[in-house]
């Protein structure tokens, strides 16, 4: 169905099939929204209704596929904890809280209100700080819920006035993480927003209080712990959408006449690919090789038909294994990524080079000289973008960036803007979408290896992972801390990198080397 709303955000995608099947899906919905469930495969006929909606009365016969719905049940749940938990933590346990039903105030039985409300303000300005805090530091607080409750404000009211109070100080916005050595408390912080995107929970304060967070051996078993909560199954997800740029996935639409059956259900198949892919890695410490290399991938029966590989049914992501000689493989060939190196109707091989270059070689491409111009394709097919970068390379301040730039982006040129595979290049011809050059991949990288195809280019890139290790540990560092690695943590970085040389530097290994080293343990 189809509705006027201005903006839908999307909530999950299901196969439906002739027989009926229950579909569950966790989302966010504000209150007030509306539900739509709507047929969102491109590649289905789908029925038309006057003026685009859907009601009784409007719709006739026009041998389409249905959707039909038994009920819908929605059941509200918090991720949060109920309400007798977040109770619990605001005002204390075994303390009787009423609500009123007509004002909706909350009422306090506390057997001594001063005492106990001071005690529930230390409590939540230990975990809103991160940190244990002392008493002076507390005194601007608690002489707000004092001055509150002798103006005769009930507890809750002056519990609620305290606790926004606390909850806009610096100390709670920001880390207080002053030079040098970092406290056990700030670490607690750091490893718990590295992996859970959140503030620590209690045994990691625990461990914080006990000043046990200087132990390489127990910060990396709060990792395995950490990665195991329900938040820190997040990371992955996190992590992904700053490294890979997953996050701009939608920013672009593919243009309907090249890319007929791309859509919403094959955008979000793709997404749980690649995350998927790199749960997996970190689960089983897989080495860096596999980022680029790997022999399977995650799809469903959608996503494996988009990408033409038989065998995959049904809506449920699957391991899948690949062929040796499959184009699929690692992340370079994975739908989020190639769809966000592209603009969504074109490929550029410098816009993808310099992707590649950065986010998976980690090497560093400054911007180009202000007086050279764009690359733009010709959509005509006149000229091929292999001609028009040649001049680029006769320029002598263009030609050192464009040996690592240029064989990354042409080893990705068989892959369209939303990520499928093609041998020729598409033109628009009278508003058809036609045929035209063939596409060339080949190239010779920096060091003088030619290539001749994509899977060529992956096993040189793969045979050397070390540079890929590299960069994975960079851009953990820099995720996790906030801070660009610097000329002078160079040294550090290699060393906590060759650390992990006789295990193939396993990604989950490079996780634990580098939140016990003084990269993330310093500032």
């Amino acid at each position: 169905c189809t509705s006027g709303a201005p903006l839908l955000s999307w909530i999950g995608s299901f196969e439906a099939t002739s027989e009926p099947k229950e579909v569950t899906f966790e989302a966010w919905i504000p209150r007030g929204h509306m539900l739509e469930v709507r047929p969102a495969d491109a590649t289905l006929r789908k029925a038309k209704f006057a003026n685009g909606q859907v009601g009784a009365g409007e719709g006739t016969p026009q041998n389409v596929a249905g959707l039909a719905l038994h009920s819908l049940t929605i059941q509200q749940v918090h991720p949060g904890g109920d309400v007798r938990t977040v109770r619990d933590r605001l005002f204390g346990k075994d303390v009787a809280v009423t609500v009123d039903r007509r004002s909706k105030e909350l009422s306090i039985d506390y057997k001594n209100p001063a005492q106990d409300a001071a005690k529930q303000v230390r409590s939540f300005a230990r975990r809103a700080f991160r940190r244990s805090v002392d008493e002076q530091s507390l005194q601007p607080y608690l002489k707000l819920l004092r001055e509150s409750m002798d103006a005769g404000q009930p507890a809750a009211v002056a519990l609620q006035a305290t606790y926004r109070a606390i909850l806009c100080s610096p100390r709670f916005m920001y880390f207080v993480e002053p030079p040098g050595d970092l406290d056990d408390d700030a670490i607690a912080t750091r490893l718990s927003y590295l992996i859970c995107n959140s503030m620590p929970d209690w045994p990691l304060l625990k461990l914080a209080k006990e000043q046990k967070l200087r132990d390489p051996i127990v910060i990396a078993g709060e990792i395995d712990r950490l990665l195991k909560t329900r938040r820190g199954k997040e990371f992955v997800t996190d992590f992904a959408d700053q490294w890979l740029d997953l996050c701009d996935i939608a920013f672009t639409e593919p243009d309907r006449k090249r890319h007929g059956d791309f859509d919403v259900v094959v955008q979000n198949a793709m997404l749980a690919e690649t995350h998927m892919f790199l749960q997996e890695m970190i689960n089983r410490d897989a080495p860096a090789s596999n980022l680029v290399n790997a022999r399977h991938t995650y799809l469903n029966g959608r996503l494996a038909r988009y990408y033409g590989i038989d065998g995959v049914d049904g809506d449920t992501m699957q391991r899948v294994r690949l062929d040796r000689d499959s184009v699929r493989g690692g992340l370079l060939s994975q739908g989020a990524i190639l769809k966000v190196t592209a603009n969504g109707t074109n490929t550029s091989p410098v816009l993808r080079g310099v992707w590649v270059a950065d986010r998976i070689l980690g090497q560093h491409i400054p911007p180009p000289p202000e007086n050279v111009p764009a690359i733009e394709p010709d959509i005509r097919g006149a000229k091929t973008i292999r001609e028009m970068l040649a001049k680029h390379r006769d320029n002598d301040s263009c030609a050192s960036c464009h040996r690592n730039i240029d064989p990354n982006g042409f080893a990705l040129e068989n892959f369209d803007a939303a990520g499928q595979w093609r041998d020729r290049y598409i033109r628009i011809d009278r508003g058809k979408a036609r045929r035209a050059l063939a596409v060339d991949p080949s190239y010779t990288l920096s060091d003088g290896c030619t290539f001749e195809t994509f899977q060529e280019y992956r096993d040189l890139i793969a045979s050397d992972p070390r540079p890929i290790a590299r960069n994975f540990a960079e851009k953990l560092i820099v995720y996790g801390t906030g801070a660009p690695i610097t000329f002078a943590d160079r040294v550090e970085l290699d060393k906590l990198v060759d650390q992990n040389k006789d295990n193939g530097y396993g990604v989950r290994s490079l996780l634990k080397s580098v939140v016990t080293s003084p990269l993330f343990l310093k500032k």
